[in-house]
């Protein structure tokens, strides 16, 4: 009997609701590992990374939503608006890439930009935060 595991889109886009976060930093964590997940995937040609991308987003949104309202967390909470502006962008082109876009030079770039603009945000996050 052969054995396999689920494959990576169905666990992946599982993960935000089979647990919550303990805290903001583990759910931007979080998010950081599906970002990094799917600029990997875009830019190795698999445009099938939007289940990866909500996954993230989900992630963030997580963390946005258990950061503190005092002020001390004010930096952390504008970096998450960031990396969420960026992460809808990414996926409106990794979408367009996804349904076989005719400009698939354009998008792919696009869509790594963005990823690597919302890895920026996630990666300041983690710094403050600490």
């Amino acid at each position: 009997m052969i054995v396999t595991a689920p494959t990576t889109a169905f666990t992946r886009a599982a993960a935000p609701s089979a647990f919550a976060a303990p805290s903001p930093g583990v759910a931007f964590a979080h998010a950081l590992v599906e970002v990094e997940h799917a600029r990997d995937g875009v830019l190795a040609g698999q445009f099938d990374q939007l289940p990866t991308i909500d996954a993230a987003i989900a992630h963030a949104t997580e963390g946005f939503a258990l950061l503190a309202p005092d002020a001390a967390f004010d930096p952390a909470r504008k970096q998450a608006q960031g990396a969420l502006r960026e992460l809808q962008g990414a996926r409106y082109h990794v979408d367009n890439l996804d349904r076989g876009t005719t400009d698939v030079t354009l998008h792919q770039h696009l869509a790594v930009e963005w990823l690597g603009q919302a890895r920026g945000y996630l990666t300041e996050i983690a710094a403050t935060l600490a």
